[in-house]
């Protein structure tokens, strides 16, 4: 009866509230002390399957604790490899079990548990609670901003100098061109003690002004002069017979 179901309902045991923030770290603490690692290492980690990707796959075997994916400080793409850290230690060995060898989007995927000394490297999970930002440096952060410099002449021509100094031993007679050469013109020559300053442009000759074209009066000036009559011719001196 519904009343018999109702009595059965209120005596089964609440469900268990989910372990809080305390407790997990409680929890690898004493997985710590055990010797048991928590780690597990993901290799050949393709393109595209990223750190939200690979939180909610691997949320599957267990709780995820730390999860950091490897990438290039400069470009931000992924290197490959990752690591995994779950709460309970045979959770972590399962899931490497499982995963080594699991062939993802063309790749197979080498998974196994990291040994206690890499999974207790203080700096493993550095960061992996923030959004990666890509660090822009040198020409990429001008590049970024739009006023990519000129590159370092005097770094270019140190080598150079150095290069022509082991090509000598070798090929006396050999030269090239270099740097200096085939550089845009505003930079000296790759001699010692040469100025890497930029050249100053010559001063551009400045053209001679067009012939001044006789100016024509205002059109109202021109009128009056065409409607006035013509001036008379001067009287021719008389001769005296």
């Amino acid at each position: 009866s519904d009343d018999e179901a109702a009595a059965a309902a209120a005596a089964a045991p609440a469900p268990a509230p989910p372990p809080s923030k305390k407790a997990k770290k409680k929890a690898a603490a004493a997985a710590r002390a055990d010797g048991a690692s928590r780690v597990v290492y993901v290799g050949h980690v393709p393109h595209g399957f990223y750190e939200e990707q690979m939180r909610g796959f691997f949320s599957q075997f267990g709780d995820v604790t730390n999860l950091r994916l490897s990438r290039s400080k400069r470009t931000g793409n992924s290197k490959g490899y990752a690591f995994v850290e779950f709460a309970d230690a045979d959770v972590a060995r399962i899931a490497a079990a499982t995963m080594d060898r699991y062939l993802m989007h063309g790749k197979q995927l080498v998974a196994h548990v990291a040994p206690p000394e890499l999974a207790d490297r203080p700096g493993l999970f550095k960061g992996s609670d923030k959004p990666f930002k890509k660090r822009l440096g040198g020409r990429e952060h001008h590049a970024d901003r739009g006023d990519d410099p000129e590159p370092n002449a005097a770094a270019l021509l140190k080598k150079e100098r150095s290069r022509r100094a082991k090509l000598a031993t070798a090929f006396p007679d050999y030269d090239f061109p270099g740097y200096a050469a085939a550089a845009a013109a505003g930079y000296a020559s790759a001699g010692p003690g040469a100025s890497t300053k930029p050249r100053k442009k010559p001063a551009k000759a400045k053209r001679a002004a067009p012939p001044a074209e006789a100016a024509e009066p205002p059109p109202a000036k021109a009128a009056k002069r065409a409607a006035a009559p013509p001036a008379k011719a001067p009287a021719a001196a008389s001769t005296s017979a």
